[in-house]
């Protein structure tokens, strides 16, 4: 009986709202939907800018340190069988120093986007939840703080869930020089 009476006063409490107040609720809600997109394709492109340059600033480290000839100060083709080892070590070095570059660079990024998500969770929404039947209520809760926990969790570690060849890439520049790479 209880519950029949919230749901009952729910919709008063529904009805009470305007159309107007409803849509421009909808309106504020798409407008956040938008700005999530751009912001994301915006941080893609930083990303992926920041990266290049990263991998362009340490083939020309490689290439100058293990490939030129300081004294004829021309390019070679190889290097010899006692710098090999070196040449491991350091490509190992370069590669996890790109790795750390990679996750930070995606944390902050993924960070600006979270703050986009967090706008959204508004004490306004949280008005319009109000007005719902207590079980409803619960219902749109318990999935609004399941979604929430999940982004939170991941863009707390965005680097843990990647697509298999981007996880390789740290288990590679770890594994350089060992019969496993």
């Amino acid at each position: 009986m209880a519950h029949a009476e919230d749901v009952w006063q729910s919709k008063s409490r529904i009805t009470d709202l305007s159309k107007s107040v409803i849509w421009d609720k909808v309106g504020e809600l798409s407008g956040c939907d938008v700005r999530i997109l751009e912001r994301g394709k915006k941080c893609k492109s930083e990303v992926l800018n920041q990266v290049k340059s990263s991998w362009d600033d340490i083939d020309k480290k490689v290439k100058r340190m293990w490939f030129v000839d300081e004294k004829k100060k021309e390019a070679r083709n190889s290097t010899n069988m006692f710098e090999k080892d070196k040449l491991i070590k350091s490509l190992q070095t370069h590669l996890e120093e790109q790795d750390k570059v990679i996750n930070e660079t995606l944390t902050v990024s993924l960070a600006l986007i979270y703050q986009e998500l967090a706008s959204i969770q508004s004490e306004t929404s949280q008005d319009y939840i109000n007005r719902l039947d207590k079980q409803s209520q619960e219902k749109l809760l318990l999935q609004i703080n399941s979604i929430v926990g999940q982004i939170e969790a991941k863009f707390s570690k965005p680097t843990e869930e990647l697509p298999n060849n981007l996880n390789g890439f740290s288990e590679t520049a770890r594994n350089i020089g060992t019969k496993e790479c």
